[in-house]
């Protein structure tokens, strides 16, 4: 893995996708982009350094928690301009390239979930590269832990089984191969 993308916002499940991905990044010895997708989109010729200033102190803050962590991983910030409802998009486009995007879940969970349209969701579906959903939830005790994969033959399950394996093999925790039918 050489790239990574974690996608915050300030909620408390973005929170732990960076620290996760944060993680992740000294892992693999890779380089990771923490995107922010600051909730507006300059009119033209509206452009301020104001604007700018409250966008980058957003992500200065969202980041300050992790500085420590982050000391001996290759790291950067953005900011994607972009309106509400849009930001999933802009995530799978800052994830083009990269190997995983990280995204955190705020847990709504079930059909009011599917009414209203997750970020999580939307870039799970849309995006090229991997994706892990970091849930706000407590990480269960090491011998407690294992990877899960779900397949059905096709290629981009073959894929996941490979991804899959990658990982639980970097953990040193248990691969579960799982088939629905």
């Amino acid at each position: 893995m050489r790239r990574l993308v974690v996608g915050v916002d300030g909620s408390v499940g973005a929170d732990r996708a960076l620290a996760w991905a944060v993680a992740e990044a000294r892992r693999w010895a890779a380089r990771l982009t923490i995107t922010h997708c600051y909730p507006v989109v300059p009119e033209p010729g509206s452009w301020t350094h104001e604007l700018e200033t409250a966008a980058m102190r957003t992500v200065d803050d969202i980041v300050a928690p992790h500085v420590d962590a982050l000391a001996d991983v290759r790291w950067r910030t953005e900011v994607r301009w972009s309106p509400s409802g849009s930001w999933a998009h802009k995530l799978v486009e800052a994830a083009e390239g990269a190997d995983l995007l990280v995204v955190g879940s705020r847990g709504v969970g079930g059909f009011v979930q599917l009414l209203l349209g997750s970020v999580s969701h939307h870039v799970s579906v849309r995006s090229r590269c991997t994706v892990a959903v970091v849930h706000h939830v407590p990480v269960p005790p090491r011998g407690e832990s294992s990877v899960v994969v779900g397949v059905d033959g096709s290629g981009p399950s073959v894929r996941a089984l490979r991804w899959a394996a990658r990982e639980a093999r970097q953990r040193d925790i248990p691969l579960r191969v799982v088939h629905a039918y």
